[in-house]
């Protein structure tokens, strides 16, 4: 895995601002790879969300892979809790890791829109963290350039997120990935079942406003 220069000035920079970053990404090409590596790559401390496994010894590995190059690996339900802790502590500028492109676990707190045309439950994480700890956005972008070889870039989605309207932040981070999945479509992990829920009644369906790569 190599990194794109600029993507690692763009980081530099919104590190050298101060600036927490919410690093959203994609299950695209290989992305194990660029979870392992990417903390060692940037200034930023770095911390991943993740979901707890159901087989404890996977669970304990894959926690074992990424920690050991620095990276912090937080369950869902202690997330917060962390940021919430280091960012009143001072503590340095965090980026923090978010894989958006999973289905919600719960349909009915969604945001739902439109997703390579389709209807779609988002998580809106992403959104939400960007204002409550006035954090920078950048997509993670993961790409095969070759057998056996990935390029990660990282690219700049907002970096001061106050007076954007709500679903901005979401609609461009949808923009990224659209364009990544038109691009290379066999490199997207589908088997997510990406569209396993309906969308419940009375829950709006919200326009794409920002940066629609699909269907244009």
């Amino acid at each position: 895995v190599v990194y794109d220069e600029k993507g690692l000035e763009l980081m530099n920079e919104l590190h050298a601002k101060g600036k927490n970053v919410i690093l959203a990404g994609a299950h695209m090409a290989n992305w194990e790879m660029y979870a392992m590596t990417f903390s060692r790559r940037i200034a930023h401390k770095t911390m991943a969300i993740y979901k707890k496994l159901n087989d404890p010894v996977i669970d304990e590995a894959m926690r074992d892979s990424r920690e050991r190059m620095g990276l912090v690996m937080t369950e869902i339900v202690e997330c917060k809790k962390w940021m919430d802790e280091h960012v009143a502590n001072g503590g340095e500028p965090v980026a923090v890791g978010f894989g958006f492109d999973q289905s919600p676990q719960k349909p009915e707190r969604a945001w739902w829109t439109t997703f390579l045309g389709v209807e779609t439950a988002v998580y809106f994480g992403v959104e939400q963290w960007a204002h409550r700890y006035d954090a920078a956005v950048v997509y993670g972008s993961v790409r095969r350039v070759g057998r056996g070889r990935y390029k990660v870039d990282f690219r700049l989605v907002v970096e001061d997120v106050k007076g954007l309207e709500q679903g901005e932040v979401v609609d461009r981070c949808l923009g990224e990935l659209e364009e990544e999945v038109g691009m290379a479509p066999s490199d997207w992990l589908w088997s997510h079942k990406r569209w396993k829920h309906t969308r419940p009644e009375g829950m709006v369906l919200q326009p794409r406003r920002f940066e629609r790569k699909f269907g244009k």
